[in-house]
């Protein structure tokens, strides 16, 4: 077994730990086997190639990539040579896989299936000839047979690498919806039968478990999908896949994306009563690359793939997101790489184990002599901690100088002496830190100068009842 630990939920409910009590931030981005960095592992071509990948990665902070069990754009990489039989070729793949992973300290969240491949190339899939009650994708969440089929899969990546803290969590479904049969309530039906089976293998045959999740397509499910993504009692934490017309699957700006991923994360936690993790689990300009034949430019792709990370984690969400490349070649660019890094840097500032937060108030703002800046604040707080990330707003102030040293106002703060940091997010380093005590009530913070964005954390560190009144 495994030495690696597995990821559980923290005790603020928002975040999560290893089972060594260690917070554990979700930095990372989706793969598939068939993409350039994993590919290589195919019938042992370059294992150590694939390593080198892996270690690559790992050397950015990247925590956990998201790859789907199966991702058949090629018939080379289906999981089963026929329904219920295991493609040796895939499974020596996933063998090396894991070993890599569990040397390198990466984590897995596994997909059990390639849902938008079943639908475009279902004629080639080997469900498609196994049953008659499972004769078309629509039957997925319905047909007795198809679930005796996803119960046999699940038991065999269970049996076989169920026990390694490689594994970071399962995604039970990609992208749930009416197409995959039933109404809400079967659906939901579905979801409890898959993840008790799926609970009651791990325990049976390690002792314990890993979490367990379903994605939707879009931020903001309706007609009852709300429940099942934000709300379903056997979830451990909430997936969303952030395409939103316009601002993420074909931007015009790198500021609009930003706003409409920060808008998605609030939404989430609001939905879930701020009671459990909400990972965006993709993202990207799904359009522009599939329809349109384009991709962004690695300038701006660097610049939009920024500002939709950290608008993920400032506003509440529980790492960077998780970006599907839509680039030629399949892979993120270094300087995504490179953003990775920096929130990983950032991210020891943070007591995630216990941190609970809730959206930062709209009063807060940031001034210069008394005049507003063209700033846009995105940010969460608790009792104890807070973190903000203020970004430039590039539709309104298109000048490239540095805005000028500031002030920002928070309508209430705690009393207590506060340990204060100012990130430069490029580097990934505190281009300031500060210790300063608060008497409660309204507060100021001085802002340095920057350029495009800047981070802050702030973290309580004491009770204080006398000393400064702004900070």
């Amino acid at each position: 077994m495994s030495t690696l630990p597995h990821i559980q939920i923290a005790p603020g409910r928002r975040y999560f730990m290893a089972q060594d009590g260690s917070p554990f931030l979700v930095i990372g981005h989706n793969e598939a086997m068939s993409w350039p960095g994993l590919a290589p592992l195919f019938r042992h071509h370059d294992i150590a190639g694939a390593e080198r990948y892996i270690s690559m990665l790992a050397a950015y902070g990247i925590t956990v990539i998201r790859l789907m069990l199966e991702y058949f754009d090629e018939d080379t990489w289906f999981f089963e040579e026929q329904a219920g039989v295991p493609n040796p070729s895939t499974v020596e793949c996933w063998d090396a896989l894991i070993k890599l992973c569990e040397r390198h300290g990466m984590r897995l969240l596994v997909v059990f299936w390639d849902t938008f491949h079943m639908v475009q190339r279902w004629g080639r899939h080997p469900y498609a000839a196994a049953s008659r009650s499972f004769s078309n994708p629509v039957h997925f969440c319905t047909s007795p047979d198809a679930l005796d089929l996803q119960k046999h899969r699940i038991a065999f990546f269970v049996d076989r690498w169920g026990g390694s803290g490689a594994v970071f969590g399962y995604e039970l479904m990609n992208e749930i919806g009416p197409e995959w049969g039933g109404s809400v309530h079967e659906q939901s039906n579905w979801i409890s039968a898959i993840a008790s089976f799926t609970r009651e293998r791990e325990l049976a045959k390690w002792g314990k478990n890993h979490l367990l999740t379903v994605s939707c397509f879009g931020p903001s499910p309706t007609n009852g999908y709300a429940d099942l993504i934000f709300r379903h009692p056997e979830l451990d934490f909430s997936t969303t896949h952030v395409y939103d017309f316009g601002t993420i699957d074909n931007p015009e700006n790198t500021i609009g994306c930003a706003i409409t991923m920060a808008s998605a994360v609030r939404y989430a936690a609001q939905q879930s009563g701020n009671s459990r993790p909400y990972i965006d689990s993709e993202n990207g300009p799904i359009h522009l690359y599939l329809d349109l034949k384009r991709q962004l430019p690695d300038e701006v792709d660097a610049e939009y793939y920024h500002n939709i990370a950290w608008a993920h984690l400032a506003s509440g969400g529980a790492g960077s997101g998780m970006r599907w490349p839509f680039r030629h070649p399949h892979c993120l660019t270094t300087e995504m790489h490179k953003c990775q890094r920096a929130m990983a840097n950032f991210a020891s500032s943070i007591d995630w184990v216990r941190f609970a937060p809730h959206p930062v108030p709209p009063q807060v703002n940031i001034t210069c002599a008394g005049r507003t800046l063209p700033l846009l604040v995105f940010g969460c707080f608790d009792s104890s901690q807070m973190i903000l990330w203020l970004l430039r707003d590039s539709r309104r102030l298109t000048r490239s100088e540095p805005l000028p040293a500031s002030e920002a106002f928070f309508p209430d703060l705690e009393p207590g002496t506060y340990s204060i940091a100012f990130w430069d997010t490029r580097s990934g380093t505190a281009c300031q830190r500060s210790k300063l005590c608060h008497p409660g009530g309204r507060a100021r913070l001085g802002v340095p100068s920057f350029e495009r964005d800047l981070a802050i954390s702030i973290s309580k560190l004491t009770c204080c009842t006398e000393g400064l009144g702004d900070f």
